[in-house]
């Protein structure tokens, strides 16, 4: 019998990962999160508290855990209240996540890191692998703390060799807070640029922090479909772009009303550079593959459109659809 404690259960991610665990046989599993979860979250056991790190400690003991699923950022799924509360939880946070773990002897802990981390530059490779660099420059926001715990859960892996501890580098889900900026009635964009960019539907990020609890290989893993263009995605949401020469950002920002970005929290060069992940070493090492790609997962999660709209989206999946099948004949063929 594993027993297994989801820290963040309340998020979305979170409660879908408690569904997922719960019903698998030989697991008994915990929830603590620091509310009532808003969704279906399984047959965990559930601690509604914000636990300290030594609180936390004394609950990994006494209920015996093996492994921890840490979920418990915010600003991905929403806007947190404020930079200062961002931080504490997310970085100070798994900081102390991490130590209690290590003080009581959890033998495997999985954490929710970013795809973007690694940041949008010029000279980003066509697809990032797990070995390049995490930015340091260019990122702020709720991407800085995620570079920030990367970089942390690195260090820690190496002062902790006994705990096998394993990253996930998500893409943006699909009913986050990147679907919310697609789906504004203009998405601005820079004039002159249209990176590609990746997607994640919520059923595969479960099925990879599942894959993940059964592990045998700890280590740093991207999680992420196939790319689109920034173009495509905002017209699969049912919208059309607003191109904006970029010294125009500034100003936009500080004029508000329909030029912001609303709660859109990457940096400006995201809708620049493209920064899109290889997803190889968790096909080959988790067994993990995305079952939606980033075209569907945006057409199935946009809600409220008309039969324009639905034709628009029909012909952009269809041509994405084409164009990666187009990428594959073309890959065999060199092969």
């Amino acid at each position: 019998m594993s027993t297994i404690l989801i820290n963040g259960i309340s998020t979305p991610l979170g409660a879908a990962v408690g569904e997922a665990l719960g019903a698998r046989p030989a697991v008994r599993l915990l929830g603590v999160a620091s509310h009532l979860p808003a969704l279906p979250y399984g047959q965990a056991e559930l601690l509604t508290a914000q636990l300290s790190g030594q609180q936390l400690c004394t609950l990994l003991r006494a209920e015996a855990v093996d492994t921890v699923v840490h979920l418990d950022v915010i600003g991905d799924d929403h806007s947190p209240a404020s930079r200062e509360t961002a931080v504490r939880r997310n970085v100070l946070g798994t900081m102390e996540v991490l130590g209690a773990c290590a003080a009581a002897g959890v033998r495997r802990v999985v954490v929710r890191s970013h795809a973007l981390v690694y940041g949008a530059q010029p000279g980003n490779p066509a697809l990032i692998e797990e070995h390049w660099p995490v930015a340091h420059d260019g990122i702020s926001g709720i991407i800085r703390d995620y570079a920030e715990v990367d970089s942390f859960v690195s260090e820690f892996a190496h002062r902790q060799p006994e705990m096998l501890l394993l990253t996930l580098r998500c893409a943006p889900l699909s009913s986050g807070t990147f679907a919310r900026y697609v789906r504004q009635p203009t998405p601005r964009t820079v004039f002159g640029f249209d990176p590609r960019v990746q997607l994640l539907a919520l059923a595969d990020a479960v099925s990879a922090f599942v894959a993940a609890v059964e592990a045998q290989q700890g280590g740093v893993y991207n999680i992420a479909a196939d790319p689109l263009t920034l173009s495509q995605a905002i017209r699969l949401a049912g919208h059309q772009p607003l191109p904006v020469p970029e010294p125009l950002f500034g100003l936009s920002s500080f004029l508000g009303g329909p030029w912001t970005l609303g709660d859109f929290p990457f940096d400006r060069g995201f809708l620049k550079y493209s920064c899109v992940v290889d997803t190889t070493r968790a096909r080959s090492a988790l067994g993990w593959q995305p079952t939606v790609a980033s075209a569907d997962a945006l057409a199935l999660a946009s809600d409220g459109a008309g039969p324009g709209d639905e034709l628009a989206r029909a012909e952009m999946a269809l041509n994405a659809f084409l164009q990666k099948k187009s990428g594959l004949k073309i890959q065999d063929s060199e092969g």
